[in-house]
This record gives structure tokens, C-alpha cells and sequence, in this order.
């Protein structure tokens, strides 16, 4: 009997660890979704015209991201009617989704990057002020260590694009990744700021 209770706490811990990977995954997809909704939002508020003018303009600055931040692995991004990415790949073109996590990440990151810049070029063209700051929030919560380091890497070489990069996160180890880090505690009420 005591073999079979055992055995029992043995199959439940692997379940336990099982139902684990799989929250983890379905945070992974949620985030995903949250991504896609507020792309597809920004898009849509925006009129067909300007969106026409702007794909070639958002894909190309995707591409000069991408082949960057991958050493020149992924040189050309493309994007479909519906904003779906394309990679190219070996003189292919295949949708982001045929690529692994990490490497999705990393591209929807360009996007997301070359989105800004080329909005803040246009700002700029019109005579708003250029925007040298980069604001990432959460971008690093779904991913495993290795995942981490590899963006964390990438958001690295896109250090000469801007002058600050600020990146807001919950995840410790990126704390001890990057040149300064500041840490912001609720205490009594207030909100006390700490160099890490």
C-alpha cells in the first residue's frame, strides 16, 4: 500500500508539473493575443490610404531590425493585407508562426520597434520633435532564461537607434543584465526608489 501511495503523490507531482507548463503556455498564448489586439487596434483607427503608404515603410524598417538583431539570419520581413508577417528564409517566404518562440518574439519586437520609429519619423517630418526612447514594458515576463538573454542580447545591438532604452520588468535576473537598473517598492504607502 505504501508503494501505491507513492507512487499516487508521484503521478500527481508530474501533473502538478504538467498543469505548470501548461499555464505557462496559455500566458504565453494570452500575451500574444494582447499583442495582436493592440496592433490590430492601432490599425485599424488608421485610414486605408495611410496604411497603404506606411506597410512598405513598417516591413522595411522590420527587415533592417530583424537582420540586425539576428546577425543576418532573417533579412526581409514582409507583411501581408491583414498585417500577418512574413519572413524570408532560404529565398522563401514563410509565416512568422512556422518559426520557433523565441524567434517569434524577437520578430514581433521589430514590429513593434519599427512601428514606433516609423510613426516617429513621421512626427518628425512634420515637424514634431524626434524621439530618442525606447519604452518596453513586460516584454521579457513569457519568456524562459535563455529566451531572456537572447532578447536582452538583441535589445543590445539596438543600442546606436536610440539614446535610452527603458525597460519595465518584474523579472529579476534582467535586473542584474543590464548596465543600471532602479528598483520601485511600495513602503508605508509610498513608493520608494532603490538603485539595484
Amino acid at each position: 500500500e505504501l508503494k501505491s501511495l507513492q507512487k499516487r503523490i508521484e503521478e500527481l507531482e508530474n501533473k502538478k508539473k504538467e498543469l505548470k507548463d501548461i499555464e505557462i503556455r496559455i500566458k504565453q498564448k494570452e500575451e500574444k493575443i494582447r499583442e495582436y489586439s493592440i496592433l490590430s487596434e492601432a490599425f485599424t483607427s488608421i485610414p486605408v490610404s495611410i496604411q497603404n503608404r506606411l506597410k512598405p515603410r513598417i516591413a522595411l524598417e522590420t527587415s533592417y531590425l530583424v537582420d540586425e538583431m539576428t546577425e543576418g539570419k532573417y533579412s526581409e520581413i514582409e507583411l501581408d493585407d491583414d498585417y500577418g508577417i512574413l519572413v524570408g528564409y532560404d529565398n522563401e517566404l514563410y509565416p512568422v508562426s512556422r518559426f520557433s518562440g523565441g524567434e517569434r518574439d524577437l520578430i514581433n519586437l521589430s514590429l513593434r520597434i519599427a512601428i514606433s520609429r516609423v510613426l516617429v519619423s513621421l512626427s518628425s517630418e512634420h515637424g514634431f520633435s524626434h524621439v530618442q526612447s525606447l519604452f518596453l514594458d513586460e516584454v521579457f515576463s513569457s519568456l524562459d532564461s535563455e529566451r531572456r538573454q537572447s532578447l536582452l542580447k538583441a535589445l543590445y545591438k539596438l543600442q546606436n537607434h536610440f539614446k535610452q532604452i527603458l525597460i519595465i520588468t518584474h523579472v529579476e535576473d534582467i535586473k542584474t543584465s543590464v548596465p543600471y537598473a532602479i528598483n520601485i517598492e511600495e513602503l508605508d504607502g509610498y513608493s520608494v526608489v532603490k538603485s539595484v
